[in-house]
């Protein structure tokens, strides 16, 4: 699973000559009383951006959850700012179970943690609540949102499409590629109008 780095907001110590560190330019001058003055420079640090999963567990998911949660735990454990979030009728934040290092143990305790698990479905309210509590928090800068899910909503996806741009609002580069699986249809939609999705 590659992802490419995106700029960070720090910078860090550098060779080119680009950009001038001011601070340590006059930390350094300090040491020679301003008879001598050292220019130091800096460069923007790159990382890899935030990935959020938004995974469908309901009933009609049921054979792709656990595949779900096994590439999750992996990618989780090999990358910092990695976030799961689980729904059905309601959302579960299961990212801290995630990042236990035995793959059984992750998975058994998101699972518990979940209480509708293989229920209904209310796609548009999971999203309001994600919205509502976590999108500050978690859709950093170049943020990577997956949202996985076949698309049966029991609310008939009132207030879906509104929830789905406000995701893309929430970060100013949130990733516009959505990934949609359609477990009923089999196939894989590739949408970057988020109000077309389902």
């Amino acid at each position: 699973f590659s992802i490419a780095k995106v700029p960070s907001r720090r910078f860090r110590t550098s060779s080119l000559k680009n950009k001038i560190d001011l601070r340590k330019t006059l930390q350094g001058a300090n040491r020679f009383c301003g008879d001598y003055i050292p220019l130091k420079y800096k460069s923007r640090r790159y990382q890899h951006p935030p990935v959020i999963a938004i995974c469908d567990i309901s009933g009609s998911m049921t054979r792709y959850s656990r595949m779900l949660l096994h590439f999750m735990h992996v990618l989780t454990s090999i990358r910092s700012e990695v976030h799961t979030f689980l729904f059905g009728t309601r959302l579960t934040n299961v990212t801290r179970f995630l990042r236990y290092k035995d793959v059984d143990d992750a998975l058994g305790a998101a699972s518990s943690a979940v209480e509708d698990w293989s229920g209904g479905t209310r796609i548009g309210d999971c999203l309001k609540e994600f919205n509502f509590k976590w999108s500050r928090r978690v859709l950093g800068h170049g943020a990577i949102v997956l949202f996985i899910s076949d698309g049966l909503d029991r609310g008939g996806g009132i207030g879906l499409s509104k929830q789905m741009n406000q995701i893309q609002k929430s970060s100013k580069r949130c990733s516009r590629r959505m990934y949609h699986r359609n477990s009923l249809k089999k196939y894989i939609v590739i949408s970057t109008d988020l109000s077309n999705l389902f």
